[in-house]
């Protein structure tokens, strides 16, 4: 597997210019960056929100980062902290060191950024590749997020049966219950009410 990386210094300028002035432009309110070192890279982490609460972590898809959730920040963020992740290996403001080959690292970064955060409890959600990390992190790690995954499995056409052979991370079995978070659209995998033992 390859690590993710700029051509150059020019190009990573040129992203990481757009980027903040995408952010400035799009993002509602106010947040705070905060960057979390991990086995894989540092991981840029937006927060937002009440700072007391269960919190959201939001979990783009592949090929995109915090801004994809521009548009849920504010209403979510009004009865909820917010933790939105510009995931590992992904276009955003982390910066990946070593390659996440599997499920296993993927899980395996999920789960040392979330230790970092301190975060004991919260709602993952994500959008196909984000969708598959949490339920890959269930999977990998029991305690956490209970499967709850959307009707229509990660990285899946919407008109695809959650029973669809080989779209769970690692080859495992679908949950045994697939439902999808009420007032999210039916492409979202949801893993709610984390818990660790």
């Amino acid at each position: 597997m390859r690590i993710s990386q700029f051509k150059n210094a020019k190009a990573e300028d040129r992203f990481r210019t757009a980027y903040e002035r995408t952010l400035a432009e799009l993002w509602p309110g106010p947040r705070t960056a905060v960057d979390v070192p991990t086995a894989f890279g540092t991981t840029r982490v937006y927060r937002t929100g009440p700072q007391r609460g269960e919190p959201v972590v939001l979990l783009p898809g592949s090929g995109g980062n915090s801004l994809m959730w521009h548009r849920y920040i504010d209403p979510l963020s009004r009865r909820h902290p917010l933790i939105a992740v510009d995931t590992i290996g992904e276009p955003g403001a982390s910066v990946q060191t070593a390659p996440i080959a599997d499920g296993r690292d993927g899980a395996a970064w999920l789960e040392e950024l979330l230790a970092a955060l301190e975060v004991t409890s919260a709602h993952l959600v994500g959008c196909s590749y984000g969708g598959w990390l949490a339920l890959g992190h269930q999977i990998q790690h029991p305690g956490g997020p209970p499967p709850s995954p959307s009707s229509t499995p990660p990285a899946s056409p919407p008109s695809a049966p959650a029973s669809t052979p080989g779209w769970s991370p690692a080859g495992s079995p679908p949950p045994r219950r697939a439902r999808s978070a009420p007032g999210w659209p039916g492409w979202w995998a949801t893993a709610r009410s984390w818990r660790p033992n």
